[in-house]
């Protein structure tokens, strides 16, 4: 703040957008690394501030649906402020940091408390709750905090940064990646993970300047996950850092690089639901000094922490007990657990709450979330370790009293879907607060929709006659809300009763009108009274999309098209054509649609004719088994030089690929092309059709036969002048990373999608290849075709990252995988995942050791002298490889790339399990300590259950293979 002292305001190092994605904002990082630079430098005593963008990057929004707690991707958190270097600082000072204010931003009041699904993020309770996702939104007010999704509670915030620490020197980093990848290696199976190791997904730096490729590249490969507090702070989570308290840091690395972040309006101790904290947006103001040989002056193996003097005055608490005794579960006894304690104290909390009249998740959160204090009371009365947990009663607007007559309960259950939409309909007691006219009305509908068509499937804690109270409010509340809103009745679905279609009319006003036509629904009488009166209000249609069969649309869609049709902006006609004889395409007349400009069209099977004014200036365009030439097709492009979106199926005429061009054309805005048509026709095509680099390419089909003559699987590619491969003028060239699906049957038909994506991750390409075999043609492997053919169209030296999926290792030998090697030299992670073993007890094995080859074909000692395959490689994934408690292969392999200084960072093995698995009998596979005689820097053994949704893309189902009998997945002696 600006002063006579101080007359300038102090400065803001590090600014950032809370509502726009982490990614691409500076001064931003994701990852401990001791060679991340420094972002920005302070002088010791000097007071500045620092924005921080909320924990998940701005992941999570202000609604009402619980969709994005789902679906967060927790590979990027938590995103952190800095580095900020302190002048001076130097390994063995003590850091020392005063937290001066935390406060949200401005323009950003609110924050949000989350439950994780089991699979992704978990929490405490995640096993026990067999947790999913849920959310509550809290509005500030001043100190103060409420939210609309657990009523009844208002209390004031002690804001803090959850996450602060110094940065890592490589020793500490080392340390911390092998002590975690041994726990991991021991207990990976575990679910939630009981730590998470490197992992080079979601990594970012955003430094001022773009760091050299192989310094990010080892961050990203070597950076430790920001999960857990350690040594130098991190992610301690103590709610009393606030305002005031002041931190004492050692220092490992020159300048100590300070970052923070994960800020938070209110914790309780523990944030039990691990997005338990009310996480927000915010600005850190802070000033930093030096204690020079601070770490040994203090015996300062970890940070030490005065708190902040600012605390929220709520003497009054309610304290639940907790024993080393599951109570809550099968009562089993625990040998002084203090977490066992804890979880019962809570579980104990929770429980009461219930008895209030809150939902399971809505406790869950409100002790996530509120000024909540958990004590240890006993460490030392063997057998049962003591904690307690203290409710503040002030936080309540109700008695939470214990009385005679028993708690007074409160029905906080009405509605607000707090979890995904589609969960709404088996979990009524996850939908909260007041019935009123701000319920979103998407929200409100969809609970009308299922409380009507399911009345009874709520559970036994709802009474029929209580799901027909709920039933006649929604209902009373949806009338009042469609009532008073017009862009309620603006679609309109024909065919549909006259007596409606009237009522709609009526009651959208003058609004732009959706006009949703489908021939073969409804009854045939009385159509023509519905089109008339459509046709009175043709001026007011921004949208029509039709659909039916052939005689269907085009006796009923000339009606529309030679209307008034001032507004329209958004055209898709579709004739649907059923098993039978081919349909000509049906050509509208010339008078038509006259005079009208459309933003999107989309015509399939239907053809307007091309001297139509629709054509003109549109930003999508989607052709459809129209069979045009390929001259008139590129006509229509060069009419629409905005052109955004282009989609082409069928729409040109095969015989036309032989025929001359004499149009070119230039789509400068193009963002997104997909196609499927004949080779030769695209491969024209694309010859005389030139879009921006950055644009999205998909071939959504592409054929091949493989007979006698085999095929080429880039065959609808241009060549130029020498027979190299076009490139689609250098957007293949932007692939660094690709991702190759194989889905091989025993059928003559398989498939196999090929995914590419940008440095930042955006998809830029895509091919879906349907292949049939000739019958009559010995057995081909479709794997091998296309894992041998696929690098040939890319970048050799920009492809980094390969995955293959699902793919058959029987037909693939060592000189296959030394060709398919040697064609992406700059490759530096590679996953494969085999289709060729599938479950964990023993059934579906078609080989015992599919990746032999494999590792052979890594190894420098099988090429020519002084050549080393993947020189660049330095992360390789294996599913479902085999290679069970038999490494010789593979030391084999790390061995001798180590004496040529081609070390892997990380070898990860992971093998299937099922529903049948059990850990007491089985175990993870044995390995060589390879890590211990540094043949590798990390390496992970782990058991992945086949429905993890982490993993499921590399997963295989069993009918797939049908091997023999004697080999079992598992040796009789482990």
């Amino acid at each position: 703040m600006s002063s006579k002292a101080n007359p300038t305001a102090h400065p803001t190092l590090i600014k950032v957008d809370p509502f726009k994605t982490a990614f691409g904002q500076k001064g931003l990082h994701n990852r401990w690394h001791p060679d991340i630079p420094a972002y920005v430098k302070v002088k010791p005593g000097e007071v500045f501030k620092i924005e921080c963008i909320d924990w998940t990057g701005a992941q999570i929004k202000n609604n009402d649906n619980s969709d994005d707690i789902k679906n967060v991707d927790l590979s990027q958190i938590h995103h952190l402020s800095g580095p900020v270097a302190v002048e001076g600082a130097e390994p063995g000072d003590c850091l020392v940091v005063d937290i001066l204010d935390v406060q949200p931003f401005e323009h950003m009041q609110w924050g949000y408390t989350g439950i994780f699904e089991l699979e992704n993020g978990g929490g405490l309770f995640a096993k026990e709750f067999n947790s999913r996702a849920c959310k509550a939104i809290w509005d500030f007010e001043g100190v103060y905090a409420t939210s609309r999704h657990i009523p009844g509670v208002r209390f004031a915030g002690v804001t803090h940064p959850g996450l602060i620490g110094t940065a890592p020197s490589a020793e500490l980093l080392a340390t911390w990646n092998q002590r975690e990848g041994q726990l991991i290696s021991e207990c990976g199976h575990q679910i939630p993970a009981v730590a998470f190791p490197p992992w080079e997904k979601g990594a970012y730096v955003g430094t001022k300047q773009d760091l050299p490729k192989n310094l990010h590249d080892k961050i990203a490969q070597e950076g430790a996950r920001t999960v857990p507090g350690r040594e130098h702070g991190g992610n301690c989570d103590i709610k009393n850092l606030s305002r005031g308290s002041r931190c004492y840091f050692p220092v490992f690395i020159k300048g100590a690089n300070l970052s923070m972040g994960d800020l938070h309006f209110s914790q309780g101790d523990g944030e039990l639901s691990f997005c338990g904290a009310i996480e927000m947006a915010g600005v850190l103001t802070l000033k930093t000094s030096i204690i020079k040989g601070g770490v040994e002056k203090f015996a300062l193996k970890q940070p030490i922490f005065l708190p902040s003097p600012v605390d929220p005055l709520y003497s009054a608490k309610i304290i639940f007990e907790g024993i080393g005794v599951d109570l809550h579960g099968d009562g089993k006894q625990y040998n002084m657990d203090a977490t066992v304690a804890y979880k019962q104290a809570a579980l104990n909390t929770i429980a009461y709450l219930m008895k209030l009249g809150y939902t399971r998740e809505q406790s869950y959160l409100l002790l996530s979330a509120a000024p909540v204090e958990s004590h240890v009371g006993a460490i030392v009365d063997s057998p049962n370790a003591c904690v307690t947990m203290a409710l503040p009663l002030g936080i309540f607007d109700n008695d939470i009293m214990p009385r005679e007559e028993g708690l007074k309960k409160v029905n906080y259950v009405i509605c607000y879907p707090t979890i995904r939409a589609q969960h709404v309909a088996t979990r009524l007691d996850l939908v909260t607060t007041r019935l009123d006219l701000s319920i979103p009305p998407e929200i409100l509908s969809s609970i009308f929709r299922m409380l009507r068509r399911h009345p009874v499937t709520y559970g036994s804690n709802y009474r029929p006659e209580r799901i027909l109270d709920i039933l006649m409010l929604v209902c009373s509340l949806w009338r009042q809300i469609c009532i008073s809103d017009p862009s309620l009745w603006t679609t309109i679905k024909l065919p549909v009763n006259a007596g409606y279609l009237a009522l709609r009319l009526a009651r959208s006003g003058d609004l732009p009108l959706q006009v949703l036509w489908d021939g073969g629904r409804g009854k045939q009488s009385g159509r023509e009274e519905m089109m008339q009166k459509m046709l009175d209000h043709s001026s007011r249609i921004g949208t029509i999309r039709l659909s039916g069969n052939s005689e269907d649309v085009s006796s009923k869609a000339p009606p529309f098209l030679h209307s008034c049709l001032d507004r329209l902006s958004d055209l898709s006609i579709t004739i649907i054509q059923f098993r039978g004889p081919h349909v000509e395409p049906y050509i509208l007349g010339e008078d038509a649609l006259r005079g009208v400009h459309l933003d999107f069209l989309h015509l399939e099977r239907f053809i307007i004719p091309v001297s139509s004014t629709v054509y003109d200036n549109l930003r999508s365009l989607s052709l459809d088994h129209v069979e045009l030439s390929l001259n008139t097709v590129l006509g229509l492009l060069k009419r629409s030089p905005r052109l955004e979106k282009l989609v082409l199926v069928a729409a040109l005429e095969p015989s036309d690929a032989t025929l001359p061009v004499t149009e070119s054309v230039m789509l400068g805005n193009l963002q997104s092309f997909s196609v499927a048509e004949d080779a030769a026709a695209l491969r024209q095509l694309l010859s005389c059709v030139r879009f921006p680099l950055n644009t999205i390419f998909n071939v959504l089909e592409a054929s091949y036969n493989y007979d006698n003559e085999g095929t080429d699987l880039w065959e609808w590619l241009p060549r130029s002048s020498d027979g190299k491969l076009d490139g689609l003028g250098g957007v293949l060239d932007r692939c660094v990373a690709v991702d190759l699906h194989l889905y091989c049957t025993p059928s003559f038909e398989s498939t196999a999608d090929l995914n590419g994506r940008t440095d930042n991750g955006d998809e830029c390409f895509s091919l879906k290849a349907l292949l049939n075999i000739d019958p009559d043609f010995p057995h081909v492997s479709t794997s091998r075709i296309v894992m041998m053919q696929f690098p040939s169209a890319f970048s050799q030296r920009s492809l980094r990252d390969l995955s293959i999926n699902r793919a058959g290792t029987d037909e693939i030998t060592l000189t296959d995988w030394q060709n398919i090697f040697a064609g992406l030299p700059g490759l530096t992670s590679f996953t494969f995942s085999s289709a060729d073993l599938i479950s964990p007890q023993g059934e579906n094995l078609t080989q015992k050791y599919p990746s032999d080859d494999l590792f052979r074909a890594l190894s420098p000692s099988n090429y020519v002298p002084l050549h080393v395959p993947l020189p660049e490689l330095k992360t390789l994934r294996l599913f479902n490889c085999g290679l069970y408690d038999r490494g010789d292969v593979v030391v084999k392999c790390l061995r001798e790339r180590k004496q040529t200084d081609h070390i892997l960072d990380r070898l990860s093995i992971y093998y299937w399990r099922d529903d049948n698995w059990n850990p007491e009998l089985h175990t993870v596979p044995k390995w060589p300590d390879v890590v211990g005689d540094k043949l590798v820097n990390f390496m992970g053994v782990r058991m992945m259950f086949h429905k993890d949704a982490r993993y499921g893309k590399f997963y295989v189902d069993p009918s797939f293979c049908d091997p023999p009998d004697e080999l079992a997945y598992f040796p009789e002696q482990m």
